[in-house]
C-alpha cells in the first residue's frame, strides 16, 4: 500500500522540480552615475543621448561587442 503512495508524491515532486526556472525574463542593466562636463562640473538637468559600448579587451583586439 506504501508503494502506490511513493509513486504519486514522486511524480508530483518530478514535475515541479523538473520545470525550468528563469531568474531574468527581460534582462536590463541599470546604472546610477553623474554626468560632468571635461572640466569635472556637472552638467544641468536634462535629458543626453549617451553610448555604451562593451569591449572584449582593454586595449587592441577587435571592434566592441554589439
Amino acid at each position: 500500500m506504501k508503494k502506490l503512495l511513493y509513486f504519486p508524491l514522486f511524480l508530483s515532486f518530478a514535475t515541479i522540480f523538473s520545470t525550468p526556472l528563469y531568474a531574468q525574463l527581460n534582462p536590463t542593466l541599470s546604472i546610477q552615475g553623474i554626468l560632468k562636463k571635461s572640466n569635472g562640473v556637472a552638467v544641468e538637468d536634462g535629458t543626453y543621448p549617451i553610448t555604451f559600448r562593451l569591449y572584449e579587451f582593454e586595449t587592441g583586439g577587435p571592434a566592441p561587442l554589439v
